[in-house]
């Protein structure tokens, strides 16, 4: 199974809805969130890309080049 965080953005409850059928998880299946305080932890902005913002460029060259061509094609990923 392949996840997407873009899949994640655009729509949660489908998201994990096919997790749970991928491994025939019990739909009434639930998981606690631990709640956090404000400065607790350190999180970013969620963006989809945002990598691309936060590496260097010399970063997002190198993160490019250790992705296999074939990945970039199946997830219709830009270098």
């Amino acid at each position: 199974m392949f996840t997407q965080y873009e899949d994640f953005k655009e729509n949660p409850d489908a998201f994990f809805a096919s997790i749970w059928a991928f491994y025939d998880l019990d739909k009434s299946f639930t998981y606690k969130v631990k709640t956090l305080r404000v400065g607790e932890r350190h999180f970013r902005k969620g963006m989809v890309d945002e990598w691309r913002q936060v590496f260097s460029p010399e970063q997002a060259v190198k993160a490019s080049q250790m992705i296999p061509e074939r990945l970039f094609k199946k997830f219709k990923w830009s270098p």
